[in-house]
């Protein structure tokens, strides 16, 4: 059964290993001065999701992320305790949100109706190339034959099934690192390697972190 503590989150968020930290350079008069433009909002975000709850508003980037939302906001209205584990939840809810978000910024301002969070996302593909991603990530998974198995037997199936199906390319394109890149291709970059690594654990309910070496 997979864990939901994420406690661990607040201590590397800030490093880009994992790829979700705050924006750093956008002052807070700023923010406030676009939060009141209402042509910038609609412009850049579409428009201002609502939530006024925690679970709402978790429920709300996982639903953005899904979506492939390359930016979006939510004005937060309910007592907020730690939006760096929300995120890490919501993140990890989904194995495909792991696999395709190549890095996500986020800020957030209290305004007077509550508190204006905002992001900006990055994928490593498209909705197009996830509706044929989708089914080779669980017609592969559901090879593996990983029922009744142990936790260690589990990633050590999962480990041998990665390294044997898929060939290394020097590639600087986004699908190489990519799930759609190993399921489909057969072929990518080490990132793929720990991208498909990572799903198939999530998958089985083994949390996992992809730490990357930069």
């Amino acid at each position: 059964m997979a864990t939901t503590d994420y406690s661990w989150f607040n201590k590397v968020a800030d490093y880009t290993e994992i790829p979700i930290y705050p924006f750093t350079e956008v002052k807070e008069t700023n923010i406030l001065e676009l939060y009141d433009n209402e042509k910038y909002i609609k412009d850049v975000y579409g428009s201002l999701f609502e939530a006024a709850d925690e679970d709402s508003l978790r429920e709300t980037i996982r639903s953005s992320l899904q979506n492939f939302d390359h930016r979006f906001a939510i004005l937060y209205t309910g007592e907020l305790t730690n939006l760096q584990e929300i995120l890490a939840e919501a993140y990890y809810s989904d194995p495909m949100i792991l696999g395709t978000v190549l890095y996500l910024q986020y800020g957030s301002q209290d305004v007077p109706e509550g508190i204006f969070i905002h992001f900006h996302v990055s994928f490593t593909t498209n909705k197009v190339e996830l509706a044929t991603i989708n089914p080779k990530f669980e017609e592969f998974y559901a090879k593996l034959d990983l029922e009744g198995k142990s936790v260690e037997e589990k990633i050590s199936i999962i480990h041998r099934a990665v390294i044997e199906n898929m060939e290394y390319v020097e590639s600087d394109y986004l699908y190489a690192h990519s799930p759609y890149g190993f399921f489909v291709l057969g072929e990518g970059v080490c990132q793929a390697y720990a991208t498909a690594m990572q799903m198939l654990l999530e998958k089985a309910g083994i949390e996992s972190i992809m730490w990357l070496a930069i």
